[in-house]
């Protein structure tokens, strides 16, 4: 058995795409203990790779100007940008202030009476 281009790339390719090493050493006609000997690297990277290849390409779109969708959703995750409270979520938080203000002015009320 000796290892190849081919088949390194084979590996690092269905390990990122989440396939078990199982899986990849029947599909590519070895045991178990052949494949770990020979492509441990590939097994450890592919994932990785993978992440890094779909990450380049989200990059890509998000800078591109063409797709303001993953321009928004980069700046979301990547410079923890959120999007601006609704009407309905203001109007619902001065509703909770103005509750929570009343309540305040209560207890302060009760607490000059009795100190």
């Amino acid at each position: 058995m000796h290892p190849n281009k081919r088949d390194k790339g084979q590996v690092e390719v269905l390990s990122g795409m989440g396939a078990t090493p199982q899986f990849i050493a029947a599909h590519l006609n070895l045991t178990l203990e052949e494949l770990k000997q020979h492509y441990q690297k590939q097994l450890e990277t592919g994932e990785e790779e993978a992440n890094l290849q779909v990450a380049r390409t989200f990059h890509e779109m998000a800078t591109s100007g063409e797709h303001p969708t993953m321009t928004l959703a980069w700046m979301k995750m990547r410079a923890k940008w959120s999007e601006a409270p609704s009407t309905a979520q203001t109007d619902d938080l001065e509703v909770e202030l103005e509750t929570a203000r009343e309540k305040l002015l209560t207890l302060l009320n009760r607490a000059n009476r009795t100190g």
